[in-house]
């Protein structure tokens, strides 16, 4: 542990004894800085460490805190100053207040205040009015409920717990009614044409089929033209004589001739 860690460490420890024997209280205090930092420096997220100490020097540390500019309980007066005719102008100047929490008794109290780029008004280490170290007064009547604070800002989420054991299986529970039929989606878009595929193995060829009835006589057709004569075909033989025929009737008897001429004698 360095000497810086330990040093803080026993000032801590050194305040908190000294407030359990000479008892702690809580101790307004005021102070004062130049006002135009506080409104260019400071904002909601602004932290100020405010140290208190019992000297002038503040060199003797009695406690120290580090506090919120946007706590509730924080706020910075703004204060006006008045100069005289031909003289210097005067710098604007705002104090800021707080109330200090657990501080042992002391004569002598005295402050610092430091946040980023804040500018103190005249000097650095400033004086406030002592808690004093004579006996404890009697405890005076209880103040009025003060209105509730701001909600604090939301915890981490804490670690997940472990998984507790899986419970026994519940009855099976009765059959709900059959819902209602959802309404018909809408046609999906034709696919694409699927690949060709590969030619079928050939069947076996069926049995032949009854013959169809005789349809009926079509139109005798146009007379074709007459072919040419066709080559004589060469002579057949003599065919064999036929067979006598009978005796055909006798004809009628023709009529007489004329006369023939005489002849020369």
């Amino acid at each position: 542990m360095n000497r810086t860690k330990l040093s803080m460490l026993l000032a801590a420890a050194l305040v908190a004894l000294a407030s359990s024997y000479s008892g702690a209280a809580d101790v307004p205090v005021s102070y004062d800085i130049m006002a135009k930092s506080f409104k260019k420096e400071v904002n909601s997220t602004t932290e100020l460490v405010f140290t208190y100490f019992s000297d002038d020097t503040c060199e003797t540390l009695i406690g120290t805190e580090t506090v919120s500019a946007n706590d509730t309980f924080f706020d910075a007066l703004d204060l006006r100053t008045t100069g005289i005719a031909n003289g210097a102008r005067k710098e604007g100047i705002a104090a800021l207040r707080w109330v200090a929490k657990g501080l042992p008794a002391t004569d002598t109290l005295y402050m610092t205040v430091e946040a980023p780029a804040l500018q103190y008004y005249l000097e650095a280490c400033q004086a406030q009015v002592p808690i004093g170290t004579g006996e404890m007064g009697l405890t005076g009547d209880t103040g009025a409920t003060g209105d509730t604070g701001a909600t604090g800002a939301t915890g981490e989420t804490g670690a997940t717990g472990e998984t507790g054991a899986t419970g026994d299986t519940g009855a099976t529970g009765a059959t709900g009614d059959t819902g209602a039929t959802g309404a018909t989606g809408e046609t999906g878009a034709t696919g694409e044409t699927g690949a060709t595929g590969e030619t079928g193995a050939t069947g076996a060829t069926g049995e032949t089929g009854a013959t169809g009835a005789t349809g009926e006589t079509g139109d005798t057709g146009a007379t074709g033209a007459t072919g040419e004569t066709g080559a004589t075909g060469a002579t057949g033989d003599t065919g064999a004589t036929g067979a006598t025929g009978e005796t055909g009737a006798t004809g009628a008897t023709g009529e007489t001739g004329a006369t023939g001429a005489t002849g020369e004698t």
